[in-house]
């Protein structure tokens, strides 16, 4: 539905070829940025410095006749970013959160990486120029 906001989220699964629907996000999404580590899907909203991650589980049930696909889902809540974000990238397996803009509308240079062991953000680096929705 173009330009409206929904809660529901799909999940495609490769080797049945098949969407599975996952639980509802916390609230609806638009506009946003995602990407994947280890079976979790980080998503940040561009209009918002929410942060949400979805753990997704997959359990198969193989029987004589048939093979059974579960896909169970479950939403959390990561502390919010400190301002607008313009892109969540996995690097090796690490979450980054790269650029952005401030309220007043100054874009950022910044590169803040997430830590799931203190559940924190840090700056590790810099961009050479602000970026914003890239």
């Amino acid at each position: 539905q173009h330009g409206t906001s929904l809660s529901d989220v799909e999940i495609f699964m490769p080797h049945t070829s098949q969407w599975h629907k996952a639980s509802s996000a916390p609230s609806p999404l638009s506009d946003m940025t995602i990407t994947v580590i280890h079976n979790k899907c980080f998503l940040a909203e561009y209009d918002s410095n929410k942060l949400y991650q979805l753990c997704v589980s997959v359990y198969h049930t193989v029987t004589s006749s048939s093979i059974t696909t579960e896909v169970i889902t479950e939403w959390k809540n990561l502390p919010d970013l400190t301002y607008q974000r313009a892109a969540l990238v996995n690097m090796n397996g690490c979450l980054l959160a790269v650029g952005g803009i401030e309220k007043d509308s100054a874009t950022k240079t910044t590169i803040l990486g997430f830590s799931p062991i203190t559940n924190t953000w840090k700056t590790v680096g810099e961009l050479k120029e602000p970026r914003y929705k890239c």
